[in-house]
């Protein structure tokens, strides 16, 4: 088996793409909720985070895990699961940015660019989050095994 084949197998390397996807998601949906909706900082970090999760769900059913299970009740799943790691991502986010205002730091200047502190703040979140989800996702939501809880 060559490498690429080993990679496009592996279920933590195919995570890790969808989770990359889900930070490029919520990075988009963040933006038009502050800066195009206007809504306030706090609602645009959730709903960022569910849209991401939504579709980080979707992609490691189809992709990462090829999961054959009902579809319902394993996205309820998914998303219990995942809200232990948004609610980290939530909090660490909020509470980075609150540090970073109460320092007067708006942007985060990183070689020629002037980065906004949310997504330095989002960034932090969405990786201590990412051990959590990947855990829980591959034990309770994902599993190959079949149980009494996936009948449906």
């Amino acid at each position: 088996m060559s490498l690429i084949e080993k990679i496009q197998n592996t279920e933590s390397i195919k995570f890790i793409f969808v989770g990359f996807s889900g930070v490029l998601v919520n990075y988009i949906v963040l933006s038009i909720s502050i800066y195009v909706l206007h809504l306030p900082r706090e609602l645009s970090v959730a709903v960022a985070i569910f849209v991401s999760m939504s579709t980080n769900y979707y992609l490691n059913r189809i992709w990462t895990f090829k999961s054959a299970n009902p579809i319902i009740i394993e996205y309820f799943k998914y998303l219990l699961s995942a809200s232990i790691g948004a609610i980290i991502q939530f909090l660490v986010t909020i509470q980075l940015d609150d540090i970073f205002q109460d320092k007067d730091l708006t942007n985060i200047d990183l070689v020629l660019l002037k980065i906004p502190t949310i997504y330095v703040s989002a960034s932090i979140g969405i990786g201590i989050g990412f051990v959590a989800n990947f855990a829980l996702s591959k034990l309770f939501v994902f599993n190959k095994k079949k149980d009494s809880t996936n009948q449906l």
